[in-house]
């Protein structure tokens, strides 16, 4: 029988309310940051990228 923490889990570190719908998101190897990418309701893209720095997210650029 397989306990809870044997299994996979997602760990919400920091939440962030966005005005697009997100596509992907995917870290950036050997840094903190992270790029969000999506689609403003207007039909739109949009990629930002995010950098975790003392437990506030930081817009780095859009």
């Amino acid at each position: 029988m397989s306990s809870t923490l044997e299994k996979p889990q997602i760990i919400a570190h920091i939440q962030k309310s966005l005005n697009y719908t997100v596509f992907d998101s995917r870290w950036i190897p050997c840094s903190a940051k992270f790029v969000c990418m999506g689609n403003f309701a207007r039909g739109t893209g949009v990629m930002q990228i995010y950098e975790i720095q003392h437990g506030e997210l930081q817009l780095v650029k859009e």
